[in-house]
């Protein structure tokens, strides 16, 4: 927090911190920003304070087109997840139509093919019934975009878990920029640089590297058909790991550049776990040796 000084009442007044922009901005220009949106399964009890800016940012350039994927928005139909106006997501597969593109609207309750007036013949909007047969359609996944709405995510959960602390010693300017760019897979290709001391900041995300998963975060977020977030505190970094619909999407990142600055006792000291369910909503906050433990795993060789 930082505090300042109102020139025209000489009362003090608090600027806080909005992780999404790194600004400072006083408590009118901020709102709540639920971590991961409620459109997409997210609780009230997973919510940071973010300025009005940053969290029209994040909802504009993030949220917004990786809600609007078919896969993405199918399964959160699957979930009865509505948008804040209470509205069920389209499920718009991209398709063809003799040679011009066109959707599957999987949303209705008769599936309909929809071409567009701009590619269609005579100019119109066309919407037909589609009865029988079968269709094709190619899903592709944009890793820029899984990877800046992974970022966007694991900003927001590095604010819930550590606060300031996050603020002092972080890894949120790397993070901050995957979220904004449209070259995110590029920038991690390249190995992002922290600025001040140069230590390799790195992120990884599936379905395009499914590989590169660690088994226990993959075992831990493959446990639950919600979401989880969790970090691994270890002397050498924290990482997080987050995956969402039952570990479909996965990502993991380190997100600090001094480990030892950040609290180790508590839920801590080996690591955080979160975990929400849909139908019905829970919301469970615990460390990560709990969860282990309560899973039955080993912990294994590498975790210190």
């Amino acid at each position: 927090m930082r505090a300042g000084r109102s020139i025209l009442t000489g009362q003090s007044v608090t600027a806080a911190w909005c992780v999404y922009t790194n600004d400072f901005v006083a408590p009118e220009a901020m709102n709540v920003d639920h971590v991961i949106p409620v459109s997409l399964g997210g609780h009230d009890r997973f919510r940071v304070r973010a300025s009005v800016r940053g969290n029209s940012l994040v909802n504009r350039i993030v949220d917004e087109p990786f809600g609007r994927h078919p896969f993405v928005a199918n399964m959160r139909r699957l979930r009865g997840l509505t948008d804040r106006r209470g509205r069920a997501p389209v499920v718009r597969w991209p398709s063809d139509v003799g040679g011009a593109p066109a959707t599957i609207n999987w949303s209705t309750p008769q599936i309909e093919r929809e071409t567009f007036r701009s590619r269609s013949h005579y100019h119109l909007n066309t919407r037909t019934p589609l009865v029988g047969g079968s269709f094709m359609t190619t899903v592709h996944f944009d890793e820029n975009q899984i990877l800046s709405f992974g970022a966007r995510l694991a900003l927001g959960a590095g604010y819930f878990l550590f606060g300031d602390t996050f603020r002092r010693h972080g890894l949120h300017s790397e993070l901050r920029e995957l979220m904004t760019s449209d070259r995110a897979a590029e920038l991690r290709e390249f190995r992002m640089l922290n600025a001040a001391h140069r230590r390799p900041f790195w992120a990884r995300s599936w379905p395009q590297s499914a590989t590169e998963i660690d088994p226990l975060w993959d075992h831990l977020c493959r446990s639950s058909p919600g979401h989880v977030v969790l970090t691994e505190h270890t002397t050498s970094g924290i990482v997080m790991a987050i995956g969402m619909f039952g570990g479909f999407f996965q990502w993991s990142f380190l997100v600090s550049n001094h480990p030892a600055e950040f609290p180790i006792g508590g839920p801590f000291e080996l690591g955080a776990y979160i975990q929400i369910e849909q139908n019905p909503q829970t919301f469970l906050q615990t460390d990560l040796r709990s969860r282990v433990e309560l899973v039955e795993l080993s912990l294994g060789p590498r975790i210190e």
